[in-house]
């Protein structure tokens, strides 16, 4: 069964723009009427601060590659500013970037052999292989030709480039030699809406008394997007679908940041805004409807989808804006009873609300869990015709039980962050709804889903894998391995569940945030995806010995998988799954959270949806 979800999560790791925790004078002012809360305060630990910058240059721990990484990539990126802002006929000079003998491969696609073309509805995309060991152009005054081939169809209004850097190593003395993952693209105002990636492998000149010149350009690849229409594929509504519902502006607008003023910090993940929604036809009217989760404090809300698309809140009418800290919800007839009932997961537990014809919901039962909820799953695991609920937990239970300041997650656990088996327990809920009676057991035990059951879950899926009639479930943990649970189905008594993820090659131990599965190849086997974090930065320094000096090669190599990127693994039945990430190209999704299979142009063919980023510090960080 396939699921539609929505997960969220974090990972805090050292990147540029964390701070330390500093009190502000108006946190001894803060004033709480719920007495838990009131009593948190007299706490020695501060309710809010302010976060202030690390004094931390680069350069001053010695780690001279990565002042020179951040050197050379402020320059690259001033030559692509310059390069792309510059509107007129006239050939861009970028020679002020140049070594006097620079020399590069070709670098546009007028220069490069016939491309493998793949045509589909959307576009046609263009894939070069450039021969990487001819370097066609020589002396400073050919490259600055070569880039202003380059640059010519970019040098438009609306013009955008991201450059990235994951490798960086010393050729000898001054001169190093950098690799930067670049993607340049234009709009739609003129009609002429293009996107390219290229892997530049760069050699720079970097004496310390002058701008870093560039002596060689090599093009490692290269792939060009051109879109069949003009129209873009998606245009923004959502403040006409919000224009009838206040919360809108009232609460979704305001953010985080805002919420942080006068919001308590209690459960570890909250400082992140962590939640999730459901979506389903809560009326019975066949449109879908949404059900947000908040933290606490704050009112969930139930929106109901109107046959104009518009959304209403009915969340006081409905009685469904509880104010507990809610963290995921699944729409569901867990009843059979022909409408869609709601189970949303808190802090703590399992609210289940029964569908009453279609008019408003009902609390019929709360399912005792792990603390840390962070995601639920509905599948017939028994194939009793009732629907069964898998529950995520991420946290171990009183983790941050007396604590009140923004402490980042894992504080005072003792885990390996590649391979961590310290996290929350996660459970597996039996339907047993009899008429009007709701009841659902905890089989966790009972069907061997205890086995691996303390990692950091974000989120679970479930899909017949095997194809032999029954639901299997691939469970997503950050900090390391992830599970595939095959379902051991017997018709005797209660089925049963291995974990099976390292026998068949799908343990991808990284950093888990997602999983969906899908038919990518169209073979009649179900494939997965896993949205897992890319960090330029971890590529770039794992690999170098001022990293944990010392440590065995192959925790650096589980470090070295954490930054990765996501993972694509293609399922060949009896010989397990085999990982065809790089080929497929998907590794770079950034710091992914959901990552869904989804047919877009609708052509049979399984495409992806990435959504990626993080907390926006003032200025871009250089590793997402």
């Amino acid at each position: 069964m396939k699921n539609i979800y929505l997960v969220w999560g974090c990972l805090v790791l050292l990147i540029s723009g964390c701070g330390r925790y500093k009190p502000t004078d108006s946190d001894t002012e803060t004033q709480f009427t719920d007495t838990e809360f009131a009593s948190d305060v007299t706490s020695s630990a501060p309710v809010r601060g302010t976060f202030v910058p690390l004094n931390d240059p680069i350069g001053e721990d010695n780690w001279e590659h990565e002042l020179i990484a951040n050197r050379v990539q402020k320059r690259l990126n001033a030559m692509f500013e310059k390069a792309v802002t510059q509107l007129s006929s006239s050939q861009v000079d970028l020679t002020g970037w140049l070594a006097i003998d620079a020399k590069s491969s070709a670098l546009s696609p007028s220069e490069l052999v016939a491309p493998r073309i793949t045509r589909t509805s959307l576009g046609d995309v263009f894939r070069y292989k450039p021969d990487q060991s001819a370097l066609h152009f020589l002396g400073k005054e050919a490259v600055n030709g070569a880039l202003g081939d380059l640059f010519s169809i970019f040098q438009k209004p609306g013009t955008q480039f991201k450059i990235k850097n994951n490798s960086i190593s010393r050729v000898q003395s001054a001169l190093w030699e950098a690799q930067f993952l670049i993607t340049i693209s234009k709009g739609f105002s003129e009609k002429e809406g293009l996107e390219q990636h290229m892997t530049w492998k760069t050699q720079w000149d970097c004496k310390d008394s002058e701008p870093a010149t560039m002596t060689s350009i090599q093009l490692i690849d290269m792939e060009r997007f051109i879109p069949s229409a003009n129209d873009p594929l998606y245009v923004e509504c959502t403040p006409s679908i919000f224009e009838n519902a206040s919360c809108y502006q009232t609460q979704f607008l305001i953010g985080q940041k805002e919420f942080d003023r006068f919001l308590p910090l209690r459960r570890g993940l909250d400082w992140a805004g962590l939640r999730g929604f459901g979506l389903g036809d809560a009326n019975g009217d066949g449109l879908e409807d949404l059900y947000i989760c908040e933290q606490p404090g704050i009112p969930n809300k139930l929106l109901l989808q109107q046959p104009n698309g518009q959304l209403v809140d009915v969340s006081e009418q409905w009685k469904m804006n509880w104010i507990d800290d809610a963290r995921s919800a699944l729409f569901a007839d867990l009843d059979n009873d022909g409408d869609q009932d709601l189970a949303v997961g808190f802090f703590g537990g399992v609210a289940l609300f029964r569908n009453d014809s279609n008019s408003g919901f009902t609390l019929r039962s709360v399912l005792p869990t792990s603390e840390s909820v962070m995601h639920l799953s509905g599948a017939d695991f028994d194939m009793d015709g009732r629907l069964d609920l898998y529950v995520c937990a991420y946290n171990p239970d009183e983790l941050l039980q007396d604590r009140v300041a923004p402490l980042p997650v894992g504080v005072g656990i003792e885990h390996r962050l590649y391979d961590s088996d310290a996290g929350g327990a996660n459970s597996l809920f039996r339907n047993a709804i009899q008429d009007d009676h709701w009841e659902f057991e905890d089989v966790t035990e009972q069907t061997g889903l205890n086995h691996n059951n303390s990692r950091f879950s974000f989120a679970s899926s479930w899909e017949d894998f095997d194809n032999d009639g029954d639901q299997d479930l691939y469970v997503a943990n950050d900090f390391g391995r992830n599970c595939l649970y095959r379902n051991e189905w017997s018709s005797d008594g209660l089925p049963s569940f291995t974990d099976v993820a390292h026998e068949l090659n799908a343990e991808d131990q990284a950093s888990g945030m997602s999983v969906s599965w899908g038919d990518y190849n169209r073979d009649g086997m179900m494939d997965l995806h896993i949205g897992n974090m890319w960090s330029s930065a971890g590529l770039r320094i794992i690999p170098k010995s001022e990293f944990n000096p010392g440590i065995p090669s192959d925790i650096r190599d589980a470090y070295h998988r954490f930054a990765l990127g996501n993972s694509l693994l293609m399922n060949q039945g009896v010989n397990g799954f085999t990982d065809t990430s790089e080929q497929a190209g998907i590794r770079v999704g950034r710091w992914a959270w959901a990552s869904p299979f989804v047919d877009f142009n609708n052509d049979g063919w399984e495409d992806l949806f990435v959504a990626n980023g993080y907390i926006t510090g003032h200025s871009d960080s250089g590793d997402l």
